[in-house]
């Protein structure tokens, strides 16, 4: 009966460790997704503001996203 418990025990602590590791990463990722939904943001204003200010001078002027935003970097899901 001893070595039940000792066996159930070992299998409780390793579950323990196993799931503050999951812990951790699913921090680590919720993190990752809160920056990149702030650049979203940023870059969704940035581009808002840009076309509004082309509509009132009545230029078409090119959007350099790229050169404008602070981080912003090309290709998919860029994280600094």
């Amino acid at each position: 009966m001893t070595r039940i418990i000792e066996k159930l025990e070992s299998s409780i602590n390793s579950y323990k460790e196993e799931y503050a590791q999951l812990i951790s990463q699913a921090e680590a990722i919720k993190s990752d997704l809160k920056q990149v939904q702030v650049r979203e943001c940023h870059r969704w204003a940035f581009v808002s503001l840009e076309i509004f200010h082309s509509s009132l001078s009545g230029q078409s002027r090119s959007l350099h996203v790229s050169t404008q935003i602070p981080g912003y970097r090309e290709g998919p899901l860029a994280i600094d």
